[in-house]
């Protein structure tokens, strides 16, 4: 892994040694900026994202490249292009995409063609969240941040007041440039090569959701729609279908059938006769929270549909708090190493480490997969049938599974992030050099002014001013909670913060409106009392 790692280090610096910039902006025909479209280079298996205005930056070494620009509900487009000794800008139109359905009567008797469409996908899931063995990704992430609104309780306090002025209505931002190596099933190893933060040191903020699979049972912590048993959870509607590179897209609407936070919403993009996700448009909630994310795959190798465009938009209101937030990745693929589709589907087949019986077994699976995968139209039971037999012939065939009948390894998902000594220290050259979108006005003026804090801090180290004042004090701890401890460190008490006001909601109670807080005694070595008084009140309940 540290080999790979230097070969991308050292490839890195040689593209930024002799590389020059493509930049431009993309827009409708109407000259309005379209934000979050998708670019990807073939060559380089890299995407790029523009920003809200519609704006694109990358470093190119010269050389002949093909582009893809592709944005949701806009017709996609490609072009080739010459990187000579001299920056290329080009400004992309991009036409709005006018959905053409054949009409289609549903009656009792008769059902939305988005079903047959969706059991196919369903069946496959398994496959294809076992596709990848491994990979290696570079990453660009930016995530900006800015408080609106805090709790009129807290308003009460001067304080707090003047300690808020001072962030709140306030852009912060986060950028990371990232290696991400991927093992399957479960494993991340994650190195952070740059990385420059202009939120408040007590803030800390996760860029992790590079690490997504979209086939797994739950995606962004919810059921998803590809899970075996979604058609308990959603309805489904076939909202169009386009052809994008050559591939016929179903545009997918996923519904669900109960106003669920354990839910999402939004639409699917599937891939004809591959069933697998070229795109996601999908919005999620949680307690006091809303987001739209918005995921672009493209085809990284022949089959093989990976992300290469995250965007979220999110609010958060909760408990008088409130915020806005966003997210941007943009994945370039080193290295992808793929499971053969005979050796997923049909692995296992020679004897000469199993049993004849372990043979003939995985032989009357294989035949079995692909029966029902010959199909043209599934039923729901054959879907969910064929969803099982996969998943069963992936574990069979698992070299590190236990051979003992009852035993089951539990597979834990691991992500581990080291950070580069030296990432903090990247200027601002290099940071234009590995930017897909150049910073706004308030974003940069964002740095300035964290930069002017950490010069005034390092003057007045030893001044008593410098000492943190109670309104930030009080801040704090009613977001993002506080231990309490006695001199002895045998008793304390811990204020949870902010995800314990609202913790739960569900059909019968609705809204758990409260708070708690823990307390402890240590007794002994071995033994400690502790409680965890908690208050609250229930919204639906009479």
């Amino acid at each position: 892994m540290k080999r790979i790692i230097w070969l991308f280090l050292l490839s890195l610096v040689t593209i930024l040694s002799f590389a020059q910039s493509f930049k431009g902006t993309v827009t409708d025909t109407d000259g309005k900026p379209v934000p979050y479209a998708a670019l990807y280079l073939r060559e380089m298996k890299s995407g790029l994202t523009t920003d809200e205005h519609g704006r694109f930056q990358t470093k190119l070494s010269a050389g002949q490249y093909t582009c893809e620009v592709s944005s949701l509900g806009f017709i996609s487009q490609t072009f080739t292009f010459q990187m000579l000794n001299r920056d290329y800008e080009k400004d992309i139109v991009l036409a709005e995409r006018t959905y053409s359905l054949p009409e289609v009567n549903i009656t009792k008797g008769n059902e939305d063609p988005a079903y047959a469409v969706m059991r196919k996908a369903i069946a496959r899931a398994p496959y294809y969240r076992t596709q990848i063995k491994s990979y290696t990704a570079g990453t660009y992430l930016k995530g900006t941040g800015k408080g609106t609104a805090i709790p009129a309780v807290l308003k009460l306090s001067k304080e707090v007041r003047k300690d808020a002025k001072e962030w709140l209505g306030k852009l912060f931002v986060l950028e990371q440039q990232q290696i991400v190596n991927f093992t399957a099933p479960n494993v991340w190893n994650n190195k952070v090569l740059a990385n420059k933060n202009s939120f408040p040191e007590e803030i800390g903020v996760d860029m992790g959701i590079t690490t997504i699979n979209l086939y797994t049972p739950e995606l962004f912590g919810k059921v998803s729609p590809l899970n075996k048993n979604a058609f308990s959870y959603y309805r489904f509607k076939l909202d169009a279908c386009f052809v994008e590179e050559g591939q016929m897209i179903n545009k997918i609407r996923v519904i669900p059938k109960k106003d669920d936070n354990r839910l999402l919403e939004g639409d699917l993009f599937i891939v004809e006769d591959l069933w697998c996700i070229s795109a996601a448009d999908v919005n999620v909630r949680a307690t006091g929270l809303k987001a739209k994310i918005k995921i672009t795959c493209k085809e990284v190798q022949s089959s093989v549909f990976l992300p290469v465009s995250i965007t979220t938009s999110s609010t958060i209101d909760i408990m008088g708090f409130k915020a806005e937030a966003s997210y941007l990745a943009a994945v370039h693929y080193t290295n992808v190493e793929v499971a053969d589709r005979q050796q997923v589907m049909n692995r296992g087949l020679s004897s000469s480490d199993t049993s004849l019986k372990q043979n003939r077994k995985q032989q009357k699976l294989a035949r079995q997969i692909e029966e029902l995968a010959a199909k043209d139209d599934l039923t729901l039971k054959e879907a969910y049938k064929l969803s099982k037999l996969m998943e069963k012939n992936i574990a069979e065939s698992d070299s590190t599974r236990s051979s003992h009948k009852y035993e089951r390894k539990v597979r834990k998902r691991e992500v581990n992030v080291k950070t580069d000594s030296l990432a903090g220290e990247k200027d601002s050259l290099y940071w234009a050099a590995v930017r897909s979108v150049p910073l706004r006005p308030e974003e940069i003026q964002s740095y300035v002014h964290k930069e002017k804090l950490s010069l005034s801090k390092d003057s007045l180290q030893e001044d008593d001013s410098i000492k943190t004042s109670v309104g930030k004090k009080i801040i704090q701890t009613f977001l993002m909670g506080k231990t309490f401890r006695s001199p002895n460190k045998n008793v304390w008490i811990s204020w949870t913060g902010l995800p314990s006001y609202v913790p739960e909601y569900n059909f019968v109670d609705g809204f758990w409106l409260g708070a708690k807080f823990e307390t402890g005694l240590k007794l002994s070595e071995a033994s400690v009392l502790q409680f965890t008084p908690s208050a609250y009140y229930t919204s639906a309940r009479k």
